[in-house]
């Protein structure tokens, strides 16, 4: 079962505070879900800490497959920052941002 969201006392980045940055490509596609022919939409929560790197991710929802979920988490955890628009102020823990991924098998 996935999380209905972020709990009350996380804040969430909006586009004022600046852009999330990644380096995808087709290559990112999960092995599995090629094998299988797995396509769908779905959302992860992202974490990140006040220099912008990926911290955490959590899986919010999935239109076809719980693996796409956790396969979009493994892929942009390691691949994405968050660019703040200024200095960040200093804070604790993280802050989030809900990030969409529609996962499309790449065609040559």
């Amino acid at each position: 079962m996935f999380a209905a969201g972020p709990a009350a006392d996380e804040q969430l980045l909006t586009r004022a505070d600046g852009r999330i940055v990644a380096s995808l490509g087709a290559y990112d596609y999960p092995p599995r879900a090629l094998r299988e022919g797995l396509e769908g939409r779905v959302k992860v929560l992202l974490g990140f800490d006040r220099t912008g790197v990926t911290r955490s991710c959590r899986p919010l929802s999935s239109a076809n497959s719980s693996y796409l979920a956790n396969a979009g988490c493994a892929v942009l955890v390691p691949k994405t920052h968050f660019a703040f628009t200024q200095p960040s102020q200093a804070f604790d823990g993280l802050r989030y941002l809900i990030v969409p991924i529609n996962w499309t098998i790449p065609h040559d």
